[in-house]
């Protein structure tokens, strides 16, 4: 902190430090967040407490930020430098021009966005966005980020490099999962192409619009072993993926795998995963979807009722599953490991 704002061992520990110390923990923030805060922005402790700090966390209050101060602070303790006037006022207003739904979660998500330029910065993304046909606000309010990146050296590459591959329609996907415009080109998402169309896959575009979140996960640590046990062990096929491509999204190790194998244990797999006959395989693969969607309650719900057909002599295949309307449920997902 020293070396970033040497001026700090100028600075009064009872009548300068402590107090803005004290006013910073009645924000919400612990001893442990109000020195990281300090650490990140030494600069603060310089600021004036009665004319700077408290007129700024004022101002974000009475513009919408009535939530913990904490959260915006912890990320951008910066904001506390920026002019209220020439800066804080006419950005605030702007976005919300735009008619995001929920700006200030927004901003709290992505606090940083205030320091840029509103010339050259803000506006330019929004006018591309616009040239592109697509929706400002549901880009930019789940993924503010994209104001931290460049035009030309970011958001325009990543749109052709998905039409090179196939992809008609990039800003579908975009718009599906804004967070692929941050993937770097050559050490991220090629190398999951690449691992796709190793394995078979042949239209890769239609599997990303069914789960674009494919293309975040981990190369070797999450998407090539899914595709092995996909395609091996619950004997998929390439042309099936689309079909079930949610699946990508759940944990092999605590979902995937435990699941199929209890599955298999149980009886409740039977010959209908090896079947040629393509209305048993459509069965199949929609079935097997939605055991592994179901939620943990709904789950054991579903395989309570397969075991007592099973003894009643009833079962014959996975597509005894019921027919449970949540089945398909976001409940049913996990985080992407």
């Amino acid at each position: 902190a020293i070396e970033a704002y040497p001026q700090l061992l100028g600075l009064r520990v009872e009548s300068n430090m402590k107090p803005k110390v004290e006013y910073l923990k009645s924000l919400g923030l612990s001893d442990e967040q109000t020195a990281s805060v300090i650490l990140r922005y030494p600069q603060l402790l310089g600021f004036s407490l009665e004319e700077n700090i408290q007129v700024k966390v004022e101002y974000l209050r009475r513009v919408g930020f009535a939530c913990p101060m904490c959260d915006i602070l912890l990320k951008f303790p910066q904001i506390l430098s920026l002019s209220i006037e020439d800066n804080l006022d006419p950005k605030i207003s702007y976005l919300r021009s735009l008619a995001v739904k929920n700006m200030s979660a927004m901003i709290r998500r992505y606090p940083k966005m205030l320091s840029y330029s509103l010339t050259h910065t803000l506006i330019p993304k929004v006018q591309l966005l616009r040239t592109l046909n697509v929706s400002v606000p549901a880009i930019i309010e789940p993924y503010p980020q994209i104001f931290g990146l460049s035009i030309k050296h970011n958001i325009l590459p990543k749109i052709r490099y998905l039409q090179s591959i196939g992809v008609k329609d990039p800003m579908r996907l975009i718009m599906m999962t804004p967070q692929v415009l941050s993937l770097n080109i050559e050490r991220t998402l090629n190398p999951k192409i690449e691992r796709m169309k190793a394995a078979g896959i042949n239209d890769i575009p239609q599997l990303l619009y069914a789960n674009p979140q494919v293309l975040k996960l981990n190369s070797e640590r999450n998407l090539v072993p899914k595709l092995d046990f996909l395609l091996g062990r619950m004997g998929l096929r390439t042309n099936e993926l689309q079909r079930c491509a949610a699946i990508f999204s759940l944990s092999l190790e605590k979902r995937i795998q435990p699941r199929f194998e209890e599955m298999e244990g149980t009886g409740i797999l039977h010959k209908s995963q090896k079947t040629s006959n393509q209305t048993e395989r459509q069965e199949y693969v929609r079935s097997l979807k939605r055991w592994m969607l179901y939620s943990e309650p709904q789950y054991q719900k579903a395989l309570k009722a397969a075991m007592q057909r099973s003894r009643g002599g009833g079962l014959r295949s996975i597509d005894c599953a019921p027919d449970d309307k949540n089945g398909d449920d976001d409940d049913g997902k996990e985080r992407v490991k």
